[in-house]
């Protein structure tokens, strides 16, 4: 048996539709589906420095995840040259307002896990 479009189509709608309507809760994944299309969230900056010497650290990888949830990966980037949070596209943190675990790794460095940050 083939798939048409028209049949993969109306199985992703199927899937998606009852992922969200399984999970509507705001402590669940229907809350972070927004988080799939941030541009209506506005650009939070986040950086990363040596507490000894305060220079800042690029080449930190970030990753951010809901307090209500804290499996669910919401963001991930990596600190630039400045130490300033980056997203593969070179934009901030666009997150909706809620409370967050940022995890901060690089080998060779030890960093107290998790940083808990909220956003207004």
């Amino acid at each position: 048996m083939a798939l048409t479009v028209s049949d993969i189509s109306d199985i992703a709608s199927a899937v998606w539709g009852q992922i969200y309507s399984d999970h509507d809760d705001p402590s669940t994944f229907g809350s972070l589906m927004g988080v799939l299309f941030p541009e209506d969230y506005p650009e939070h900056g986040y950086s990363v420095m040596n507490s000894v010497t305060s220079a800042m650290i690029e080449g930190v990888r970030i990753e951010i995840t809901p307090k209500s949830a804290p499996t669910y990966i919401v963001w991930k980037g990596t600190t630039d040259i400045l130490g300033d949070a980056k997203d593969q596209f070179d934009n901030g943190i666009k997150l909706p307002s809620g409370s967050y675990f940022i995890n901060r790794f690089k080998a060779g460095l030890n960093f107290d896990n998790p940083d808990t940050e909220t956003i207004l």
